[in-house]
């Protein structure tokens, strides 16, 4: 079926305190793909990590939001990018938000931003080895998706991996749904 045009989803919620902005995009990208590294390593340089785009630029820089990270779901292609905020700040966070994403498909990505990413991916799969449950969960998560590796191949292949692939990997997100909880009292009158 043809992608439906982006959705905008607004909720109240009696008693909270903290508004809870999430974006979700879509990606042709699945574990099983070859270009799923890139895929992973553009997901690291936006929101996997305290140096990335989000905690750096739209919490620390642009003080919008308590928190900002982002995941993913590796079987269906899917990010997420989520952020803790003040309910007046709704349109700014998702405009920066978003603007990060366009940033690294441009190509916007520092020599330090990509390399501490690589380190944050290659430090976790070393970390693997200390728990055999870990590495056995990590065999079993990689055959669900078609794929057999070990911990030091996950390593090689996040070691090869290029701007230009984060960069189309960027390119290859279509925004889906935006997701906004907020205070009760912050609803605008009908």
């Amino acid at each position: 079926p043809p992608p439906r045009p982006p959705q905008e989803v607004r909720e109240a919620l009696p008693g909270l305190r903290q508004s809870k902005l999430c974006i979700g995009l879509r990606s042709p990208i699945r574990l099983q793909d070859s270009r799923y590294w890139d895929f992973l390593l553009m997901h690291g340089i936006l929101g996997g990590f305290p140096h990335s785009k989000l905690f750096r630029n739209v919490r620390e820089a642009a003080g919008l939001c308590y928190d900002a990270s982002s995941s993913i779901e590796r079987f269906k292609g899917l990010l997420f990018l989520f952020a803790g905020i003040d309910a007046e700040n709704f349109a700014r966070t998702r405009d920066l938000c978003l603007a990060q994403l366009e940033a690294i498909a441009r190509g916007e990505v520092s020599a330090e931003e990509l390399e501490n990413t690589r380190l944050g991916y290659v430090q976790a799969y070393r970390g693997l080895l200390d728990s055999p449950a870990r590495v056995l969960n990590l065999d079993y998560v990689l055959r669900l998706g078609g794929r057999q590796s070990t911990p030091q191949g996950l390593i090689e292949a996040v070691e090869g991996v290029e701007l230009a692939g984060i960069q189309a990997a960027a390119e290859a997100m279509r925004l889906d749904t935006v997701y906004f909880l907020e205070p009760e009292e912050a609803m605008p009158c009908p």
